[in-house]
């Protein structure tokens, strides 16, 4: 794993299948944690426009849907891709070690 930065144990790679998320407490807030067919991806859990939970929102590839009102979020860079959002979520750091998933500190300043 990256030195210098201090890594949170999330869980077992196998306990979370291609298609869903799990909410993570951190410091800083609530960060969502989506496996995707492409990897494990990490970003703020709550919408920047209607604060519902990304988590439960409708996963796409590498974005998801907020489920209160349809905003589109990258999995990747956090930014808005569709309307009613328009602010981006901030987005963290993760690996994956020996079938354990990691969550480090954050990559993009975004909203919590």
């Amino acid at each position: 794993m990256t030195t210098n930065t201090t890594w949170h144990r999330v869980g077992a790679l196998a306990d979370l299948p291609v298609g869903d998320a799990v909410r993570v407490e951190t410091p800083d807030g609530e960060v969502a944690v989506f496996h995707t067919e492409t990897g494990i991806r990490a970003i703020a859990n709550r919408c920047t426009h209607g604060d519902a939970e990304l988590r439960e929102g409708y996963l796409d590839g590498e974005t998801v849907e907020c489920p209160a009102h349809f905003g589109t979020f990258c999995l990747r860079t956090g930014e808005a891709l569709a309307y009613p959002a328009i602010e981006p979520v901030a987005t963290w750091q993760i690996q994956v070690d020996d079938g354990q998933i990691y969550l480090g500190g954050r990559t993009s300043g975004g909203s919590d």
